[in-house]
């Protein structure tokens, strides 16, 4: 009797939480304002960008009607693909060397999974900083990673988010590309910089 009792008790905490799970919606980016990996080498700096990018997020509704609604509890689903044949680098050899070194046949996607996320309110009202940890996993191998991003509701009610990410591209398995007999090699340190807008799926 005290079980059932004690059932009986959580049964509206459950239905709660059930119900708020299930009104959560998707999203989709509706603009990529720039999603750039930077890097050096010996001889200049280069620059890639994707060309297609995917995330899977679900939040709240309320999350697009002010940024008061911004909780971390409301946070669903965060994970963010980027097909490895939809980087560019304006030459056709770079994005073949580029493909090659990160195993595009065998490892077709860039993966970020989301593991916590923190909102921290600003002395700028209009914005959030959010500090994202998460894993990574380029060319079938993960890494745990550490980032911060600028986030706001813009005037057409999409969420904004921008940020930058650096990354050793050794900690992945992936050996520098080098040119002309290795004379040219880039650098192991590459920089994600991001900034992409996000609406309700309709």
């Amino acid at each position: 009797m005290k079980s059932l009792f004690s059932i009986l008790l959580l049964l509206p905490l459950s239905v709660q939480i059930g119900y708020s799970l299930q009104n959560n919606i998707e999203t989709v980016v509706s603009e990529i304002n720039s999603f750039v990996i930077e890097g050096t080498s010996t001889l200049h700096s280069w620059d890639v960008e994707a060309n297609e990018v995917h995330i899977d997020f679900m939040v709240s509704p309320l999350w697009f009607d002010s940024m008061e609604n911004w909780d971390s509890d409301d946070i669903e689903q965060l994970k963010v693909t980027v097909p490895v044949r939809e980087l560019d680098g304006g030459r056709s050899r770079m994005n073949r060397d580029l493909r090659e070194a990160m195993n595009e046949e065998k490892y077709p996607e860039i993966i970020f999974s989301w593991n916590s996320i923190e909102i921290e309110e600003t002395e700028e009202s209009s914005n959030r900083d959010m500090k994202v940890e998460g894993t990574l996993e380029i060319a079938g191998v993960e890494r745990e990673i550490e980032f911060s991003v600028i986030a706001l509701l813009n005037e057409e009610g999409e969420m904004e988010v921008k940020g930058e990410v650096e990354m050793d591209m050794e900690d992945y398995g992936i050996d520098p590309p080098r040119a002309l007999l290795g004379t040219i090699r880039t650098g192991n340190m590459v920089t994600l910089k991001f900034d992409l807008a996000i609406k309700r799926e309709e």
